[in-house]
């Protein structure tokens, strides 16, 4: 598998691939002696498996960036979770088939060039490779590591999803309170356990997390974090009623998140097909304009760690409405491309930490 990667990696000839490794130890050595601006790193391996090699990797403060890339990425979305919450940017599922199956070379190729512009990000070294920019044609030094999965090694099982509607809806609560839409996509997850952890027992308004993930990984997110959380988390269905001291999850998958007024009672959630093309949905631009026409100025948007711009017309939106911006710091974002870009566009009223995040609530 390690070869058949470094085939992939090594069509395009910016990237170069630098060593390979056998388990976690290896790779961890192997990082400080070639000093990669990507590891491709699978997650069970003999000896120290992925995540206890994520784990020391931050403990180290090596300076790379890690992609998962592991046929358990989809088919256990736990585990995904806890590699993407230690620390790994982003996640290719494997193929199972022989090597002359290769679906996943332009995705792996894709993440590589936002892995590398992270990197470069992290170190102030401007503006993203281009691919008609003379920057474009320099090397990315990439370490792979082995993709062979250890036998008998035990996963654990899928965490229930809770359902909106298996929660009753209270009756006599004001529903005119303000809405807080937390937008990201890479390295987001890391943000969500420093601002969850400091929310209050009682929420002004309501939260919804509009995470560019695919349906596998959001699904799992109100299970995985509802420990932690002091209010209900769940999950954003159609036709569902927006209600306050509640946080909400739009899923993945190919649908858009929408949020419409009733004439009869509060704003409900709506899903649409996606309008953009090439992108995962849900799309944040398209919820916070829904979100802003509907509340107005009760309408907060924050935007956390994450590539590309989507979300940053969603501010703007928000903005024309009177409602607030928001966008999570450069240094604590492991993919601060996004807020910045967003402060960059002027549609960001304020910098914050993710602990500084759930004092918004208070």
């Amino acid at each position: 598998m390690r070869k058949l990667l470094g085939k992939m990696v090594s069509t395009d000839l910016t990237i170069e691939v630098v060593g390979e490794a056998n388990n976690g130890e290896d790779c961890l050595a192997k990082v400080q002696e070639t000093r990669p601006d990507v590891v491709l790193l699978d997650l069970m391996m003999p000896g120290m498996d992925g995540l206890a090699c994520l784990h020391e990797a931050r403990t180290r403060k090596l300076d790379t960036v890690f992609l998962v890339v592991s046929s358990h990425a989809k088919a256990n979305a736990p585990i995904t979770l806890e590699a993407l919450r230690l620390g790994a940017l982003d996640f290719v599922t494997k193929p199972q088939a022989t090597p002359s199956a290769t679906p996943i070379h332009l995705e792996l190729l894709a993440k590589l060039r936002a892995a590398h512009e992270v990197k470069l990000e992290r170190h102030g070294a401007g503006t993203p490779l281009d691919d008609d920019a003379e920057s474009a044609h320099q090397p990315l030094p990439l370490e792979v590591t082995e993709l062979a999965e250890a036998p008998g090694d035990s996963l654990p099982e899928p965490a229930e999803v809770i359902e909106v509607g298996d929660l009753e809806p209270r009756r006599g609560i004001d529903t005119s309170g303000t809405l807080t839409i937390i937008g990201g996509s890479s390295g987001c997850l890391q943000v969500l356990p420093a601002c969850l952890d400091g929310l209050p027992d009682h929420l002004r308004g309501a939260i919804v997390l509009v995470l560019k993930l695919p349906a596998f990984l959001a699904d799992q997110l109100p299970a995985q974090f509802a420990a932690r959380c002091p209010v209900p988390i769940l999950m954003a269905t159609a036709g569902a009623v927006l209600e306050p001291e509640r946080i909400y999850v739009a899923p993945g998958g190919p649908e858009d998140l929408l949020l419409e007024a009733d004439p009869g009672g509060p704003p409900r959630f709506r899903l649409v097909e996606t309008a953009a093309t090439g992108e995962i949905a849900p799309c944040i631009d398209t919820f916070m304009t829904s979100a802003a026409a509907v509340l107005g100025a009760r309408c907060r948007g924050v935007l956390v760690s994450g590539t590309g711009v989507d979300g940053i017309d969603g501010l703007r939106a928000i903005l024309d409405s009177g409602g607030q911006t928001a966008a999570q710091d450069h240094d604590s974002a492991l993919a601060p491309q996004l807020p910045q870009a967003a402060d960059s566009a002027g549609v960001v009223q304020k910098v914050v930490t993710p602990v500084e995040m759930a004092d918004l609530f208070r």
